[in-house]
């Protein structure tokens, strides 16, 4: 498992992307990494743009 990142403490730029990627397990939180090196978005801006999507789906 080299290269995979210790999760201690959150950085203090952006405590938001720490939470977030605690809460995802790691095929997840690869998938997104990805998606981000694409788009440039940091982990929460993708997982806000994700939970409008799904919030917006659900309502129909």
């Amino acid at each position: 498992m080299k290269g995979i990142k210790k999760m201690g403490r959150p950085p203090a730029k952006d405590p938001i992307s720490h939470s977030i990627k605690i809460g995802l397990n790691k095929e997840l939180y690869e998938k997104v990494l990805e998606y981000n090196e694409k788009t440039g978005n940091s982990i929460a801006e993708t997982v806000r743009e994700a939970l409008k999507i799904l919030l917006k789906n659900k309502e129909c």
